[in-house]
């Protein structure tokens, strides 16, 4: 009996303090990639110019024209990289998410697969 004596204080561990250190590593994740995107900034920012590339307006009408026709390419190229930066974030989270969800799902059935082998030979 004295080698099973380990298994309440394991079991005890493993889904008390266990788990939460296992929400907190995720957490930390999920917080690591949002701000490595700098999701947030570039929500904040979507229809800036991209790295502010804008003219200095020149007198007169075709200084006007000039200086809008400069402004709108410069955020139309800015929405379109920030919306690419927005898809590969998705993505990212997505995938993320799957294999937060996978190691949820490991580390609660995991200690119950140990036996699993047990009652398969008790079985057989």
């Amino acid at each position: 009996m004295g080698t099973l004596s380990f298994l309440p204080t394991f079991f005890g561990w493993w889904y008390s303090k266990g788990i939460k250190i296992l929400f907190a590593y995720l957490e930390a994740l999920i917080g690591y990639y949002a701000r490595s995107f700098s999701f947030v900034e570039i929500l904040k920012t979507f229809f800036s110019p991209w790295k502010r590339l804008v003219k200095e307006r020149r007198p007169g009408i075709d200084g006007l024209k000039e200086w809008l026709l400069d402004n709108f390419v410069s955020r139309v190229v800015a929405v379109v990289m920030r919306t690419s930066l927005i898809i590969a974030f998705s993505i990212m989270f997505l995938a993320l998410l799957i294999f937060a969800g996978l190691a949820i799902f490991l580390w609660v059935t995991f200690p119950f697969a140990i036996f699993i082998p047990i009652i398969f030979v008790m079985v057989f």
